[in-house]
């Protein structure tokens, strides 16, 4: 059965109540900086940083998807140089 588009509000609605208790305490364990066609994927640093802010999210450990695409030797060239923004 396909759930009606305010029941899946309403989800979220909750989800985002329950994590303000926990504003400030969240540490993404997953996440990448960087493009990724094949997800429709692209999570410049400054907007992952805005991301965590609305969300109360502390840090997050990530990779770079040109890790993934190119090879750690980019992929950390690029964490870097988004660490240092």
């Amino acid at each position: 059965m396909l759930r009606k588009q305010s029941d899946l509000g309403d989800r979220v609605t909750q989800a985002l109540t329950k994590l303000r208790g926990f504003r400030g305490r969240i540490l993404d364990a997953h996440a990448h900086i960087g493009s990724d066609h094949r997800f429709l994927m692209k999570a410049e640093p400054e907007r992952v940083l805005e991301v965590y802010e609305r969300y109360g999210i502390r840090a997050g450990l990530f990779p770079s998807t040109l890790s993934l695409l190119c090879g750690t030797g980019e992929g950390n060239c690029h964490v870097l140089e988004a660490a240092r923004r």
